[in-house]
């Protein structure tokens, strides 16, 4: 995960699905679509940045959420502070 502060007013997100990583289109494209999800259900609570998120190793529908949680969790605390 990247992360830069913007002056927006809003945050913003990149997602990056290798095809390294996960074969299939359909695959990538539901990685893609859970992150997405996740991130307009916190997308009230985070602060104003732009989030780059790059999946590095392939991961189950439920650790790819837990995971998004925890990232949401961090910038919410990291950059209020």
């Amino acid at each position: 995960m990247l992360y830069r502060e913007n002056d927006l007013g809003l945050s913003r997100i990149g997602i990056i699905v290798p095809k390294k990583i996960v074969k299939l289109a359909t695959s990538r494209n539901r990685h893609k679509r859970l992150i997405k999800e996740q991130f307009r259900l916190f997308k009230q609570s985070l602060p104003n940045v732009d989030i780059v998120l790059l999946l590095s190793k392939r991961v189950c529908e439920k650790e790819l959420m837990q995971s998004c949680e925890r990232i949401w969790i961090f910038l919410t605390h990291e950059i209020d502070d």
